[in-house]
């Protein structure tokens, strides 16, 4: 678009009305530093979506459950599509992680939710980051 026609349209003094959304959309990953328990995950990740799905807008995933290859986990809100199993891992690349995006989480309270299945995950999270969109 041509910079000179948008500067003429507008007024001088025209600036962007502030952004007055009250929604808080995050991105929050982690790395898992071990193989996990894909059952005990399993039902963290149900609960979570039971009890705060439609706040989960995407999760993604590659995860380490002891096998040769990588889980690929995706998901939007209430719903996981079937996991895809890979035979072997993508090369520079062995290492769980998982991005949610959420609307209205905090994201203390899922790395809480999260740290409490840690035992029954059998692996130590790392949190990898946190990005208000």
């Amino acid at each position: 678009m041509d910079s000179k026609f948008c500067k003429s349209r507008l007024p001088s003094n025209y600036q962007l009305p502030p952004c007055n959304n009250t929604s808080q959309i995050q991105s929050f990953s982690f790395a898992f530093l071990q193989p996990l328990n894909w059952n005990s995950f399993g039902v963290w990740l149900s609960l979570l979506l039971y009890a705060r799905g439609e706040n989960i807008l995407r999760v993604k995933g590659m995860l380490d459950v002891g096998e040769t290859g990588p889980i690929i986990l995706n998901g939007v809100q209430h719903i996981i599509h079937p996991p895809i199993h890979l035979s072997e891992w993508p090369e520079n690349m062995q290492i769980s992680h998982i991005v949610f995006i959420m609307k209205d989480i905090p994201t203390t309270l899922l790395k809480q939710s999260l740290l409490s299945f840690q035992t029954f995950l059998g692996t130590e999270i790392d949190l990898m980051d946190v990005h208000s969109i």
